[in-house]
């Protein structure tokens, strides 16, 4: 093997040993890609998923908080698990029992006022009695004195009066009889005073103190339901705005993911830049030492040859790059002489052509990193806004839930949580309760104070039943001492006179009875009445109260959990926007392949411009010029080539130590 040939081999496997390197360097970049597009994609369908899930969490709460009513829910945990009475359900339940709580206070103290007001009849109706009892002791002491007027005349009458003496003796009896059932009613009378009084200030407070406390809850439960409401829609906004935003994210995401098509742009980059390796690797080829230098052949034939086999590369490659501009000077053809400097010419214009256009492929492929990069980097610095204002969102009403369990805080308007008004409004019923129980008990005593009042009427009517018996007989004793002095004569006419009117008296002494009794009957109607009031008052605000106690109780139970619930599904709404925010830094760490693309794109085009000087070998007019001697000739091409080993060797080393996106360094050159 002669020294031409060697050389011609040392040259074609330098040149094929830098191909390869570019051809590795590419792979690289292929990989790089490749692997930062599947770890983008992993985190986007990560992100996508996380946001999704999120989502339906909030979507459920913000629904929960804002738009379904009292009815049974549908609230789903994260085990599908489901809650019987959500925090608006229970707003407006609760506000529903306390609002009727006042109503029934404010109808307790309108009652109580009516029930003042039946006092003051009772008033009265005793007033007038002690009016007609001092008619009756009145009459009374009238009756007591004509009877001893009597009994006077009757003694000086002698044996004649003898039966005068005797009825002016019972009517005496009578009158003392009379005075004392007077004075019993008059002592029941008194009592039932006392006792209508002390009612009457009884419920009078109770009705001043009921309406006075009334108002004060009135204004505590409208003021607590404000307060709730707003932070009740706050909450539904805050998480709506949380569902925006995850639904920007979610946009964001989509957005992102298309612009990973870039992958295709780059793969069918490199695609066209190995066809146009495999091309250019035959190019070397042409360079044929042992043929160019041998001076048997002639010149011109192997200048044809030469022509020739560059025409066919020239073809090869136009087959792979179209609408590239075509080397003119090799196109000589025919019976032309062929020119060596013209030659040499094109061969180097068509060796610059192809590396130009792989310098052109291996920028472009930066270009569509870069812009891809641009444009994620962008994508992800609104995902990072986004995913920062939705984690301060969704703390804010963590942060609210956590303060819950504490004590209430002093009031604000606009500033209560659900557990505050969990607290007030257990507070408050309880002072309902409480002051019901107190009516009921009150309203107990009182109807112990109607009835002995009852009773003291039933006295009065059976002492009048006494007075009216006392007129009666007395009446009667009137009409006999008449009788009895018409039979006397002319000697009896005093008596006559005395009889006649202690039956007047009597007459009159029963119909002031009566009335007293028509006085007694109607108030005794006003008790019953009363009474009545009072016991439907004790028995339906203690059943009322208790059974508005337990309902609210067992749904305090329920939204105690329900809120225990929410604060969990905030807690996984929270982490998820951590996890997004971890899945989006592994995201922007996954673009460090443009640094290592781009050092690696340079490298590309580094060797592409030192592989220009390969053109230096096809010096055909030194090469073909068979003048000088043929080792002369080869010396020289040795002396390019170790030039030529020389510059390659300052950038055959690699940019980057790794061909995916696991950890690991980056290299600057």
């Amino acid at each position: 093997m002669n020294e031409a040939t060697l050389l011609n081999r040392d040259i074609q496997v330098e040149y094929g040993k830098e191909m390869e390197e570019v051809r590795s360097v590419l792979g690289q970049v292929r990989s790089l890609v490749h692997d930062s597009v599947i770890k983008l994609n992993t985190s986007f369908d990560g992100l996508r998923q996380q946001a999704e899930r999120q989502n339906e969490l909030v979507i459920g709460l913000a629904d929960d908080l804002g738009h379904r009513g009292e009815e049974e829910v549908g609230s789903a945990d994260s085990k599908g698990q489901k809650s019987t009475v959500n925090i608006q359900g229970f707003v407006q339940a609760t506000d529903g029992i306390l609002r009727t709580f006042v109503d029934r206070i404010v109808q307790i103290s309108q009652e109580s006022m009516r029930m003042v007001y039946r006092m003051d009849d009772m008033v009265g109706y005793m007033v007038r009695v002690q009016e007609h009892l001092g008619k009756i002791n009145t009459m009374v002491e009238l009756t007591k004195g004509l009877a001893l007027n009597a009994r006077i005349v009757a003694a000086r009458a002698g044996r004649s009066g003898e039966a005068f003496t005797f009825v002016a003796t019972e009517i005496h009896q009578l009158a003392a009889s009379s005075r004392q059932v007077s004075d019993q009613i008059g002592k029941a009378v008194e009592k039932t005073n006392t006792n209508v009084h002390s009612v009457r200030n009884v419920v009078k407070d109770m009705a001043s103190k009921d309406m006075g406390f009334a108002m004060d809850a009135k204004d505590r439960v409208e003021s607590m339901m404000r307060d709730i409401h707003a932070i009740n829609q706050f909450r539904s906004k805050t998480l709506r705005q949380v569902s925006s935003i995850t639904d920007e994210i979610d946009t964001h995401v989509t957005g992102a993911i298309a612009i990973l098509h870039y992958e295709e742009v780059v793969t069918q980059v490199l695609k066209r830049i190995e066809h146009k390796l495999e091309v250019l690797t035959k190019f070397v080829h042409m360079l044929d030492l042992g043929t160019w230098t041998d001076e048997r052949v002639p010149k011109q034939k192997r200048l044809a040859v030469l022509r020739d086999a560059l025409s066919h590369q020239q073809q090869q490659f136009d087959s792979v790059v179209k609408n590239r501009p075509v080397n003119k000077l090799a196109k000589q053809g025919g019976a032309e002489a062929v020119d060596a400097f013209a030659l040499s010419q094109s061969i180097r214009a068509e060796l610059r052509r192809e590396l130009v256009s792989l310098q052109e492929d291996s920028q472009q492929i930066r270009a569509a990193v870069q812009g891809a990069v641009g444009k994620l980097s962008g994508s992800f610095e609104r995902l990072r806004q986004h995913s920062a204002m939705q984690n301060e969102l969704v703390s804010s009403l963590v942060g609210g839930l956590d303060r819950q369990g504490g004590p209430a805080r002093t009031h604000k308007a606009g500033n209560i949580t659900v557990g505050e008004f969990i607290a007030a409004t257990d507070s408050i019923l309880q002072s309902f309760v409480e002051h019901i129980v107190a009516v009921s008990r009150q309203s107990i005593i009182m109807m112990y104070n109607m009835d002995d009042v009852s009773d003291e009427m039933l006295q009065v009517e059976e002492s009048l039943g006494k007075i009216n018996a006392i007129a009666d007989l007395t009446k009667v004793l009137g009409l006999n001492a008449r009788i009895v002095a018409s039979r006397e004569g002319q000697a009896s006419g005093a008596f006559s006179v005395v009889a006649a009117e202690v039956r007047r008296l009597a007459i009159a002494s029963r119909e002031v009875s009566d009335l007293i009794s028509e006085v007694v009957v109607e108030a005794s109607t006003h008790v019953d009445s009363a009474k009545d009031v009072v016991r439907e008052m004790a028995s339906k605000d203690m059943s009322f109260s208790m059974e508005a106690k337990s309902r609210v109780d067992d749904m305090m139970d329920q939204v105690n959990e329900n809120d225990r619930l929410t604060a969990r599904m905030l807690q996984q709404v929270a982490s998820m926007a951590g996890e997004i925010r971890d899945n989006l830094s592994l995201a922007v760490l996954s673009l460090q392949f443009e640094d290592m693309v781009t050092q690696i794109t340079q490298v590309v085009e580094k060797k592409c411009l030192v592989m220009e000087k390969f053109d230096r070998f096809f010096d055909l007019e030194g090469l073909m010029n068979d003048a000088l001697p043929k080792k002369e000739r080869i010396a020289k091409v040795q002396r390019l080539l170790q030039d030529q080993q020389q510059l390659l060797t300052t950038v055959s080393h690699k940019p980057v130590n790794q061909e995916n996106m696991d950890e690991g360094d980056i290299e600057l050159f």
